[in-house]
């Protein structure tokens, strides 16, 4: 971890309490469970795959996961690191 995700990992030290933080590096992708959640970007620009439908999350954007089969697929856009919490 470099010196700015490290700053940005300080800056949403209070937000970890109440949610998980997670980080992806440039190139993975993710599963996010269905269970009624909020994802927000922290860090970077995220493209997230729902129901058929794409996204892209900038800092700061979040999106209302509602309860559901089919898992949501998240990864970085322009393969930079992505930061990102489930609240």
């Amino acid at each position: 971890m470099n010196a700015h995700d490290s700053a940005v990992m300080n800056q949403i030290g209070v937000f970890q309490d109440a949610a998980q933080v997670k980080r992806l590096e440039n190139g993975n992708a993710a599963t996010l469970k269905r269970i009624s959640q909020v994802v927000r970007v922290v860090k970077g620009q995220a493209w997230i795959s729902l129901d058929g439908e794409d996204m892209v999350l900038k800092n700061g954007q979040e999106v209302y996961l509602r309860q559901g089969k089919q898992p949501a697929v998240i990864s970085s856009v322009n393969r930079e690191t992505l930061v990102y919490e489930i609240r």
